[in-house]
């Protein structure tokens, strides 16, 4: 063997960014499972099997990995919680810089994935309250 990785294909890169938008994710979102995959948040970087790993998670049929060592793992926000916070994110305006700023100002975290259970449900009933003040002014 070469120790040469396979490269993503330009199929698989169309088909992560083609089910990222049908979904409605946001990229910064979509870089962070790639980051959680890969440990880099290009996707251009890739291997062919980290790709395959991504489009799964996309397409609902793959879920992010879990620490090898059980000992010391935290419940992290759930798929289901972050895509929440992508979708009222979007409903209330905010952009991602202020979503960002809101999660590193209140948990000291600069990652979406870094997140907690109870912080992710924290950031949800923040956004439903974004979402309904900006439903009573309209």
């Amino acid at each position: 063997m070469t120790g040469k990785r396979e490269g993503i294909t330009p199929k698989q890169k169309k088909k992560i960014w083609a089910c990222a938008h049908a979904s409605g994710m946001s990229e910064l979102y979509l870089r962070d499972i790639v980051e959680g995959i890969s440990g880099d948040y290009s996707i251009r970087e890739l291997t062919k099997k980290d790709a395959k790993k991504v489009i799964e998670i996309l397409e609902g049929k793959g879920c992010l990995p879990v620490p090898r060592d059980n000992s010391n793992v935290i419940a992290l926000a759930t798929p289901g919680q972050l895509i929440l916070i992508e979708r009222l994110k979007e409903e209330s305006a905010w952009t991602d810089e202020h979503l960002m700023n809101f999660i590193l100002k209140k948990f000291k975290r600069n990652n979406l994935r870094k997140l907690r259970r109870g912080e992710a449900g924290v950031v949800i009933k923040v956004l439903n309250e974004a979402l309904l003040k900006k439903k009573e002014i309209a």
